[in-house]
């Protein structure tokens, strides 16, 4: 399976793809949830479960696009432009929805977030009223994903409350791997220079995560001049999606070990600090591309209660898709 250039037939399955799993289920419920199987062991890479994008990723239309893109032109360009965003002002808002979790589970979170928070200029802060823009932790469905980085509004990081803490979503590393991805980090073998530090093992993969392994131009995991990390919170194991219990991804370095989650590693450190703390002014935010949330006449300042996030998604282009496809094929013309 080539992990370069691909043809119009794949690049319109790996759009659709990412499209079927970056859906978000807006509405949050209180307790356990009814797609809870008391029976189904935990597994220690429960964000596998998830089923989204790469396991535990939620992306935006742009950052879909951006991707396609990237993957269609053979990761040959450096021009595509950064759709990793930044929190305004380095600071999270962030609301942990209560009634889904034991205390245990909460003092887990706050843990994670504490980490980040020591390692770095990032602030945290719970949400209040009248805030506008928010992550809310919740436990309410499958597995542990998020969306990745700042999205304007409510958006959603999910450890599934099923799991006792330091097993499945709520191993310390787990909790800090999904914080990085709210904070704008992707996976660490998504980038565009894995292959010179890892191999992928295309056959031992399941055939429907096998678009899971992509690699992306700079313009989605951005090193920041630190370097290829095996020791990344936010690496994938070994046998990360492995159909026969083999390995699918391979160190090239001989000893080296991936996919750990106890926590930060030193360049997880460097590179959350490069991003947010030594970021240039002209790098920031680019808040125009982000649709504000629409205000409400009544309950405005309760979107967490009952039905939903509120939480905002960019508008849909029709056929951005198809014209993508369609100029690819000029070009190649």
């Amino acid at each position: 399976m080539k992990s370069l250039a691909m043809s119009t037939r794949e690049l319109e399955d790996f759009s659709n793809f990412l499209k079927e799993t970056s859906q978000l289920d807006q509405n949050v419920k209180s307790g356990v949830p009814e797609d809870f199987d008391d029976d189904t062991p935990i597994s220690d890479h429960a964000w596998e479960e998830s089923g989204k994008f790469e396991g535990d990723l939620i992306l935006n239309d742009r950052q879909r696009r951006m991707i396609v893109a990237s993957v269609a032109e053979g990761l040959a360009r450096n021009g595509i432009s950064d759709t990793t965003k930044r929190w305004p002002n380095n600071e999270v808002i962030y609301f942990i929805q209560a009634d889904h979790f034991s205390s245990d589970q909460i003092e887990a979170i706050h843990n994670g977030i504490d980490d980040l928070a020591r390692s770095s200029c990032v602030k945290f802060r719970p949400y209040v009223k009248g805030d506008r823009d928010a992550v809310v932790i919740q436990g309410s469905r499958r597995g542990c994903f998020s969306q990745v980085g700042y999205q304007g509004g409510y958006q959603v990081l999910n450890l599934s409350a099923r799991h006792p803490t330091g097993r499945g979503c709520f191993r310390h590393g787990t909790i800090v791997h999904e914080m990085l991805h709210t904070l704008g980090f992707y996976h660490m073998q998504s980038s565009s220079d894995r292959d010179e530090f890892i191999d992928v093992v295309w056959e031992n993969i399941i055939r429907s995560a096998r678009h899971n392994f992509r690699k992306y131009n700079s313009f989605a995991v951005s090193d920041f001049g630190v370097g290829y990390d095996y020791d990344s919170v936010l690496h994938y194991s070994r046998k990360a999606f492995s159909l026969n219990g083999q390995d699918t991804l391979v160190p090239k370095q001989l000893g080296a070990t991936i996919g750990q989650r106890i926590g930060l590693s030193e360049k997880d450190t460097q590179k959350l600090n490069k991003m947010y703390c030594d970021a240039e002014p002209d790098h920031q935010l680019d808040t125009d591309s982000i649709e504000k949330p629409k205000k409400k006449k009544k309950n405005k300042n309760k979107p967490f209660e009952g039905h939903g996030l509120g939480y905002q998604q960019v508008k849909r282009r029709k056929n951005c898709n198809r014209r993508l496809f369609r100029e690819l094929e000029i070009e190649k013309k």
